[in-house]
């Protein structure tokens, strides 16, 4: 035996330290995310007095508090702020690893995470998760915000998917085109600037922008500036309803795709503008990295994504 071989051997005869199995990784991992102890029990299915357990557990064997509260609850220590994207990776690998052979959804173990934009995530995703939920009743799908221009969280694995308007030229990632559109105005309907808007018009508005993260960053705000202009953020919110609310009070104007318009003009008397010809076509796609490429679950995500979301607005609940 060479000595590359003993070294190997030696790894691999190594005992996991504290006999550790793949639930109690995921339950650290839950409780690392949460930062609370109720919130984990429920999404373990577990009582509060296991996942307290858990916890110290893992204290013993980081010699680490890992949580520690402060006036609001829970707070992560640098130790646990360090861990949990490696355990994250490492949840990802081995829920692969042991994913069954079987293509069937409802067979389905583990977590799908999904990184949606402003701009996809309730216009999309209230006609997916319905149907992801009850096609794969063992999976947890996560939820989680990212800025439009933003693909890095493919890179580091903290999400399996991202949907929205990015482009990249990375060699690891995948794109599969969902939505090509146009920018409108969406405003109350007795709005002065309607209908057709022209470019010096558009500028002469007071704008909102919906912006649920500090992201600095917005499609509209960069084609402007390639045309050497700006517009006016008169106000910022973090979600659509309350924008359409405060459009339909207002002489504020937001703009999104036209593919979102239905949506954001549904719990207000609102308006939207024809095309604005002086920004380019936006396009929402779904990224994914190589990673999951080959993946059962995330070759049906793919599928499923595709068939919905592509789909006619008035079919999309058929699929």
């Amino acid at each position: 035996m060479t000595a590359r071989q003993r070294r190997e051997t030696a790894y691999l005869t190594v005992p996991f330290p504290g006999n550790l199995n793949f639930g109690q990784l995921r339950a650290l991992s839950i409780l690392l995310e949460e930062r609370n102890l109720v919130r984990a029990a429920v999404r373990l299915n577990v009582t509060h007095q296991a996942v307290s357990q858990t916890l110290a557990r893992f204290r013993r064997l980081f010699d680490d508090e890992l949580l520690v509260r402060n006036s609001s609850g829970y707070v992560t220590t640098a130790r646990a702020v360090a861990l949990l994207p490696h355990l994250q990776k490492t949840l990802a690998a081995l829920g692969r690893i042991l994913q069954p052979s079987d293509s069937a959804p409802e067979s389905f173990r583990g977590s799908i995470h999904f990184g949606v934009s402003k701009y996809s995530v309730n216009a999309d995703f209230e006609r997916v998760l319905p149907l992801l939920v009850g096609e794969a009743p063992r999976t947890e799908f996560r939820m989680h915000h990212v800025a439009p221009a933003s693909l890095e969280q493919l890179e580091s694995a903290e999400v399996d998917f991202i949907i929205s308007p990015a482009q990249s030229e990375s060699a690891n990632l995948y794109r599969l085109g969902l939505h090509r559109g146009r920018w409108v105005c969406v405003t109350r309907r007795d709005h002065p600037l309607l209908r057709r808007v022209d470019l010096n018009t558009y500028l002469s508005a007071r704008h909102l922008l919906v912006a649920p993260l500090r992201d600095g960053y917005d499609p509209v705000d960069r084609a402007l500036t390639v045309l050497g202009k700006a517009r006016q953020i008169a106000l910022s919110t973090v979600t659509h309803a309350l924008a359409a609310a405060v459009i339909a009070a207002s002489d504020l104007v937001l703009t999104v795709p036209d593919w979102m318009v239905d949506w954001v003009a549904r719990t207000a008397a609102l308006a939207a503008s024809d095309p604005l010809d002086f920004l380019p076509h936006v396009e929402n796609s779904l990224f994914w990295h190589a990673r999951v490429q080959h993946s059962p679950p995330h070759i049906w995500v793919r599928r499923r994504l595709a068939e919905i979301l592509r789909a006619p607005r008035s079919a999309g609940n058929s699929n």
